[in-house]
């Protein structure tokens, strides 16, 4: 069930699109860490 659930590339197009109405709302410090956490899970 996991290797058909599982698509990284599926997951993060989500988490690039939640950030992009994300972003604008948080504090810059957040965005940032917000991105930084999404680029290591994208490893």
């Amino acid at each position: 069930m996991l290797t058909e659930a599982w698509r990284p590339a599926e997951l993060m197009a989500d988490v690039d699109r939640i950030g992009q109405v994300a972003d604008p709302e948080l504090l810059p410090a957040c965005a940032a860490e917000r991105a930084s956490v999404a680029a290591q899970i994208a490893r």
